[in-house]
């Protein structure tokens, strides 16, 4: 649009096909770039209210009043409350929450926070992953090592467990059979070792036992097992207590910590209907594991909610991995294990997992707020696919939790994006097909500038972006090009000879 032209350096104006406007240097553009607004780079001021709106769409917020580029870092707080920073291109791109989506990166001082909300302590010094076993400490001073994400998924001190579970059993079995269970070493119950194994629960005169079968009958525990072959001998053992108690007639119920103890009834009398006519003329009465459980947590759950400005709604706490109803300070209810509160976890509807009819209008804003559509007509939650159309008319399914993140048209995104990332090599065998050099000896991105070596030997910096995806190429060959075309160019008066 510029009427005159002093130098390639020298910034001209130009416009694109859709009427944006800008100042660039001729050099740029001989380069191969072109309008910063459909390449999407705005103006900072329209650059950061653009991520406010995106952010807005999320259900949170950017927290930064100044936009300076999209590889510096803004701060974001999602709908939940937590707070990080992140680039701009990376909330572009569709990722969100690095704390909702469990990939932040977890510090001793989130370890400490865990084991203070189970009431013991993490006595490691040290944290690098969450693979890496550390030393914690329960309220009754039993220590012990475990992963970090193990614990953080909610599974505490394995004494206290197996201890706590164990009980409850015992419990419901006597209020069950109106008879005493008691730890019992019969003497017939003997291992491959010559000694007596134990049965968590045993009455002589129903010819009946339980045993309670915690997370160490499973899998390694360094707690339970000494050794390498502790595993497998705890397992060897189990086999022959069954054994031995079937040919003794004792009819031995095996609960495993998979069945929640909150079910644990349910469960006896589904063995008793399966095992035979002896089982069944027990006639078990119906009990409720409320009356079985420890008072001081469901206390702690209690408080821990009221702290949320919301309340536990449960009357008795099982385990950590047993659902309790809770409600948030806007009347939501809903059931979560306490372990996912204690980490932090909240409402689902006010974290943006909304009910159906709700959900699906929110999601119908979202796409209208991208110029599309949901085409779906009823609403399905988490990784079910939903059909979509975007402003251009293509259509794809996807699950509604990407497009709660972010995520778009794959099609837009494809054409926007284009290949992944070149790679040095890649740069190399574009600068050798175009008879030159690319001399960089490192690649950081296709935004970075490498620097190049045409036939002629003349020298430069470009983006790999450029000279790869573009086709771009020594830019003084193509000035001395252009000046030859124009050289050579018929006057009026050539044109009328």
């Amino acid at each position: 649009m510029s009427a005159e032209y002093v130098n390639n350096r020298t910034k001209l104006r130009w416009k694109c096909a859709e009427g944006h406007e800008w100042e660039a240097a001729t050099s740029s553009i001989q380069q191969g770039q072109w309008c910063p607004r459909c390449a999407g780079k705005l103006p900072p001021d329209e650059a950061i209210l653009e991520l406010q709106k995106l952010a807005k769409t999320l259900g949170g917020k950017c927290l930064s009043e100044q936009y300076l580029g999209s590889k510096t870092k803004l701060f974001w707080r999602c709908a939940v409350g937590h707070e990080w920073d992140a680039i701009p291109d990376s909330v572009r791109r569709g990722t969100w929450c690095p704390h909702c989506a469990g990939t932040h990166r977890l510090t001793l001082k989130d370890m400490q926070e865990t084991a203070r909300t189970m009431g013991g302590e993490c006595l490691s010094t040290e944290y690098s992953n969450s693979d890496e076993k550390l030393r914690w400490r329960c309220a009754s001073g039993h220590t012990w090592l475990a992963v970090a994400y193990h614990v953080r998924a909610g599974h505490w001190c394995p004494v206290c467990m197996a201890g706590n579970s164990e009980r409850i059993c015992k419990d419901i079995f006597e209020q069950m059979f109106g008879k005493p269970f008691s730890k019992a070493r019969p003497t017939w119950l003997l291992n491959k070792r010559g000694k007596r194994m134990e049965l968590d629960g045993y009455c002589g005169e129903l010819k009946l036992a339980f045993e309670y079968h915690g997370v160490q009958h499973f899998s390694h525990n360094e707690f339970f097992h000494r050794g390498a072959k502790g595993l497998e001998s705890r397992r060897v053992d189990d086999d022959i207590k069954v054994r031995l108690c079937h040919e003794h007639g004792v009819d031995l119920i095996v609960i495993p910590y998979t069945v929640p103890l909150s079910e644990v009834p349910e469960f006896v009398h589904r063995v008793i209907l399966e095992r035979g006519d002896h089982l069944k003329s027990l006639r078990p009465k119906a009990v409720r594991v409320a009356e079985f459980v420890l008072p001081d947590r469901i206390n702690a759950m209690q408080l821990l909610a009221a702290q949320r400005g919301g309340a536990c709604l449960a009357t008795f706490y099982v385990n950590n991995n047993t659902k309790l109803r809770w409600r948030c300070a806007k009347g939501h209810e809903w059931e979560a294990v306490p372990g996912s509160i204690q980490q932090g976890s909240w409402c689902p509807v006010c974290a943006g997992k909304l009910a159906p009819d709700d959900a699906l209008q929110r999601l119908r804003e979202i796409a209208a707020s991208k110029g599309g559509r949901c085409l779906s007509e009823d609403y399905v939650e988490g990784q079910k696919k939903l059909r979509w159309r975007c402003a251009l008319g293509h259509e794809w399914e996807s699950a509604s939790n990407y497009i709660r993140g972010g995520s778009w048209c794959p099609e837009c995104a494809k054409k926007a994006r284009g290949p992944k990332r070149l790679g040095l090599e890649v740069c190399q065998q574009t600068a050798i097909a175009k008879r030159g050099e690319c001399l960089s000896m490192a690649y950081v991105d296709t935004d970075t500038k490498l620097r190049w070596r045409c036939a002629e030997g003349h020298e430069w910096e470009a983006i790999p972006d450029s000279v790869v995806r573009r086709g771009t190429w020594c830019p003084k060959c193509r000035g001395r090009r252009m000046w030859e075309t124009r050289r050579q160019k018929p006057t009026s008066t050539d044109d009328c000879s």
